[in-house]
């Protein structure tokens, strides 16, 4: 290769990564941040398949009914009664749960703020993504045991949106005295709700979750296993009033 070309090539390379990391990471982060509609849930219906490892729920959540979930189907079939009921208290129970941690220190409500982005690494570079690295934020008691935790996000070039947020473990800890917990992971994927196509160019705007993850392998008092592991996926949005109406 002439040393003409080989100059070019070095020359290009240099600016590309130079164009990476000459902006801050946490201006890079937050720009990617801003798209996301924090309060998507108050506009938006949209259906729900979690799966649990023994049955895969499907609901629809609307905020024109007072943001009530109804139960279409598990596992493909139409719900019997006992199954409706099960479904129905246990959303009461998550909106209970989601409302009592926003009022006495729970997890981050936007997603942004359970990443220290004073700890953000450019980890990896592509045609297509930057993926950081990060140590994630909780608040209350989660403050302590998130300090064991690593995380990490994508952003995708083309129009600076986020992809996905993960945090992780990397080895096992004890979080209490007579808790070991093994394996943790979370994970949050996003997207447009509208848009078929979410790698599109153009400016990021109206980001909501597309899917979720989370597993928990952990052992109480040296006798009782906890094993958990759901995913649920979104789609078929709706949009509504910012009123629900």
């Amino acid at each position: 290769m002439p040393n003409s070309v080989l100059v070019a090539f070095f020359f290009f390379l240099y600016l590309s990564v130079g164009s990476a990391s000459a902006q801050p990471a946490s201006e890079v982060v937050a720009q990617a941040f801003n798209g996301f509609d924090e309060d998507y849930r108050d506009k938006w219906g949209f259906d729900e398949l979690r799966e649990d490892g023994d049955k895969a729920w499907l609901g629809r959540y609307s905020p024109k009914s007072g943001g009530l979930w109804i139960l279409l189907a598990v596992d493909g079939r139409e719900p019997t009664e006992e199954e409706t009921k099960e479904y129905f208290e246990e959303k009461e129970a998550q909106r209970e749960r989601e409302s009592s941690e926003d009022e006495e220190g729970g997890p981050p409500r936007r997603p942004i703020d359970s990443i220290d982005l004073d700890t953000l690494e450019l980890e990896q570079g592509t045609a297509e993504s930057l993926v950081y690295s990060f140590l994630p934020l909780g608040r209350g008691d989660q403050a302590k045991m998130m300090k064991k935790m690593r995380g990490e996000l994508s952003i995708r070039k083309s129009d600076s949106c986020i992809e996905y947020l993960e945090i992780t473990n990397p080895k096992p800890f004890r979080p209490q005295i007579t808790v070991k917990l093994n394996r943790f992971f979370s994970r949050f994927d996003f997207g447009s709700p509208i848009s078929e196509d979410n790698a599109g160019g153009g400016a990021c705007e109206t980001i909501v979750p597309l899917g979720t993850q989370f597993e928990m392998d952990m052992k109480a008092l040296g006798l009782m296993n906890i094993d958990v592991s759901v995913r649920a996926t979104y789609s078929n949005f709706i949009l509504y009033s910012a009123s629900g109406n």
